[in-house]
């Protein structure tokens, strides 16, 4: 039922229905012959499309991925293990072997270079769901992509634990695996973005010492934030599904 409701929300988190909202709203006013409300919803319509594509989403952005500082690599270790967890955006194709990504692969990426640098023994990768049979998962595909790299010698040991549809099932998996090789000491690697949530259903579901390491952060330069335009459409429905994710965990009891 939860992955439903999650599924419905998501649906309505699209920013282009939010673009086609007024319009839609306008012509139904024309139809319904509904003509002295329609110069009203017109300049609400306009206040609307400022306010979504205004710099307002980045800085509630940069606002929210800044909660949970990341500390510095001189402050870290050790652990027993980083687990890192995924943003279903590192695919390889079963039969060319070609991969496909996005910048949120970053997350892999950074927990096995911090799996290397600090000589963390364990490194766990989440397996996102996937529906097209044609690739492989996130994580089988990023430990494919560090095979064909030649960067799994010498490394930590690489540990997939199984699939999950959201954060509350992938913490679960990952306790599971954690008490299998005996971990209590972890390094917890995601995006800045999602850190807040993932962090409490760690907390709430483990004894484990957790140290958060966000990566994934949205802006690199500070005059990114005041941009206007449609990127802030995207902005608005990752910062919107983050803070309706954590509302619906908190309601659930999936977090304190």
């Amino acid at each position: 039922m939860f992955e439903i409701v999650s599924a419905f929300i998501n649906f309505f988190l699209n920013p282009y229905l939010w673009l086609l909202l007024p319009f839609f709203a306008m012509g139904l006013l024309l139809i319904l012959k509904q003509t002295k409300h329609f110069n009203r919803l017109f300049y609400g319509s306009l206040a609307w499309l400022f306010i979504i594509t205004s710099p307002l989403a980045g800085l509630l952005t940069d606002w929210h991925e800044h909660k949970i500082p990341r500390p510095e690599l001189a402050q870290l270790g050790p652990f027993d293990a980083i687990v890192a967890l995924g943003g279903g955006n590192l695919y390889q194709h079963k039969e060319s072997g070609l991969y496909k990504t996005n910048r949120t692969a970053t997350r892999y990426l950074e927990a096995m270079i911090l799996a290397r640098r600090l000589q963390v023994p364990n490194l766990l990768l989440s397996r996102s769901m996937i529906l097209d049979n044609r690739y492989y998962d996130e994580a089988q595909s990023f430990e494919n992509l560090l095979k064909d790299l030649g960067a799994t010698e010498q490394g930590p040991v690489l540990s997939l634990f199984k699939d999950s549809t959201n954060t509350y099932t992938e913490s679960l998996a990952a306790v599971e695996k954690l008490k299998e090789i005996s971990a209590t000491k972890i390094l917890l690697v995601t995006s800045s973005l999602h850190m807040p949530r993932a962090l409490k259903v760690y907390q709430r579901y483990s004894s484990l010492q957790i140290t958060p390491y966000p990566v994934d952060y949205s802006f690199h330069e500070q005059r990114e934030i005041s941009h206007f335009g449609l990127v802030n459409l995207n902005r608005w429905r990752y910062l919107l599904h983050e803070w309706l994710g954590h509302l619906a965990y908190k309601l659930t009891g999936k977090i304190l």
